[in-house]
This record gives C-alpha cells, structure tokens and sequence, in this order.
C-alpha cells in the first residue's frame, strides 16, 4: 500500500469486458479527449506487460500533451496497472525507471448486472512528503474524476464516442 495517492469508483451499467476495452482498445479511447477536441496524433496502444499506451490529451485550443502509460499488470479484463505518463509527455515517463513517478490501478469487478470501478492514483512510497503535496494539489483528482465521467456517459449513451 502506499502513503500518497486516491482512488476513485464509478460504476457503469455495461459489461467488465466494454470497460477494459475502453481504456485498452485504440478506437475505443475516444472517450478520453475533451469535447470538441480531436487529437492531431494517433492513440497507440501495446497491450502486454512493458508496453505502452500514448495518447494526445487536449485541454482546449492552445494546450494538448502527449500523456499515456506503460503497463506493469494486465489481467484482462478485470485489472489494469501501468505507471503513468509518456516519455516526452506528461507526466514524464522515465521508462529504465517507471516506479518513479505516479502509478494507476484500475480494478474492473460486475456488479448488479454492470461493472463497478475502483480507479486509484498511488504515488511512490519513497516520494518526499514536499513532492507528493504537489501532485495531490496539481488537480489530478479533479481533473481524473472528470476524465472518468466522460466514460461514464459514453457509456451510458450505449458505447464509446
């Protein structure tokens, strides 16, 4: 378990199965763009244990990065654990070293016909007290939350955007 970090549940009311694929299915990931924003850049995804997830975030107009992640754990379809980040994005990715930065778990389990999610963040045990205050309070909880609405709607609206 870790000292810093937050998890945040959803629930959806389609299968285990539509929910990973949405966060693991190129096509699928649609989801995740701000609306009315699309990326100039493909979204990649290298679904085994090292591989890497890259995707353009926008933010609006005049802010986009190239965020994404390389994946530690997969059981697909219930559990998804990557460290956070791109290489030449945001968070910066340091690939001979992915423990170094934020982490994301992301555990799939049906519920009530549906899927409940536990979405967590975890930040690194050895992190200063000083440098996990400052991923906490950069938003990332609020701008998650409402990263996870958007799928949560689309799903709602009987698949992915």
């Amino acid at each position: 378990m870790t000292r810093h970090g937050f998890t945040i549940t959803r629930h959806f009311s389609v299968p285990v199965e539509k929910v990973f694929d949405a966060f693991t299915q190129p096509d699928k990931l649609n989801w995740f763009f701000n609306p009315g924003h699309r990326p100039d850049l493909p979204t990649t995804v290298d679904l085994r244990v090292g591989g890497y997830w890259r995707q353009e975030m926008i933010v609006n107009a005049d802010h986009r990065y190239v965020t994404g992640g390389q994946y530690l754990e997969i059981k697909a379809p219930r559990l998804l654990v990557l460290a956070w980040g791109a290489v030449d994005g945001w968070p910066r990715l340091d690939p001979d070293n992915p423990g170094a930065g934020p982490s994301i778990r992301i555990a799939l389990s049906p519920q009530g016909g549906g899927t409940h999610m536990d979405f967590a963040v975890e930040l690194p045990d050895d992190m200063s007290e000083t440098e996990a205050r400052k991923w906490l309070d950069s938003g990332m909880h609020d701008g998650w939350s409402m990263t996870l609405d958007r799928l949560v709607a689309a799903m709602a609206e009987g698949g992915e955007r």
